[in-house]
């Protein structure tokens, strides 16, 4: 008996320690390989390094890291998809790779379970940025998928494919309502989007904080009026309540309130 709290502290311990080991689970690159670890934490509007020149209502959250080689950022849809951005400190991307390779990679990694496998003969191609994105559009049964990939950037220092790696995808199922139309949709995102290190979101964001400063503001005094409403309220029951209590005559013993009304003999009006 005297062994169970060693073995409970112990298994706490594993515990604790199976969390850890994986909290620090290494970020990989498309073809698996080990790019060190970072954890990824959430972004403000104007620490985004991807602004949108359009409407960006659709992306709901943000999130980065810094790992040895490279930032990274990430972007959630609204209801279906990510947009991952890569930019590299140091290295190359790979120089055995073509951003065909990377898509049909990425794009069969996530999408194959769900019934849908692009193949590199159905990829489309578009101007971006000093390069091209690549994308595909995939049916299955039940979901319709649409997967891009973009290389761009300096590449005098960084290779063929440059710095900058754009790339990600949007699943819904064939009966979404949004399922329809959802490849203009996605490249019409893509293309507003801003490689600009995040010059227009510091100013969107400076603007979004005002507009909530002023909000704030606008609350705080809204509050302070709706406390003097109800203080002026308070004040006008209470001189009310003065004016008709019964007061204590002259000659008798001093008595409080609730004594006059259980003894109105001795009170008078």
């Amino acid at each position: 008996m005297k062994l169970m709290p060693q073995i409970i502290l112990l298994s706490i311990l594993l515990v604790i320690g199976s969390a850890e080991i994986h909290a620090q689970k290494p970020a990989r690159d498309t073809f698996g390989k080990d790019l060190g670890t970072a954890s990824w934490g959430a972004l403000k509007l104007s620490q985004s390094q991807l602004s949108f020149t359009g409407d960006d209502s659709v992306i709901v959250r943000r999130e980065g890291r810094n790992l040895p080689n490279r930032y990274q950022e990430r972007l959630f849809i609204k209801n279906y998809g990510r947009i991952n951005y890569d930019e590299l400190f140091t290295g190359q991307f790979g120089s055995t790779f073509m951003p065909q390779d990377y898509l049909v990679a990425m794009a069969n990694r996530s999408t194959k379970k769900l019934g849908v496998q692009i193949f590199k003969n159905e990829l489309k191609k578009t101007d971006y940025e000093e390069g091209h994105l690549f994308y595909a559009t995939k049916s299955s049964s039940s979901h319709i998928c649409f997967s891009f990939n973009a290389h761009f950037g300096e590449t005098s220092t960084y290779g063929f494919l440059g710095n900058k790696h754009l790339r990600g995808g949007a699943c819904l199922r064939i009966s979404h309502a949004e399922a329809k139309g959802l490849e203009n949709r996605m490249l019409a995102l893509l293309n507003s989007i801003k490689h600009d290190e995040g010059e227009l979101n510091k100013m969107r964001g400076a603007r979004q904080e005002n507009k909530n400063r002023r909000e704030r503001k606008k609350e705080e005094i809204q509050r302070n009026v709706e406390i003097e409403i109800d203080q002026r309220k308070i004040d006008s029951v209470r001189d009310k309540f003065n004016e008709t209590k019964p007061s204590i005559s002259n000659d008798a013993p001093k008595r409080d309130l609730a004594f006059c009304f259980k003894n109105p003999g001795k009170c008078k009006n």
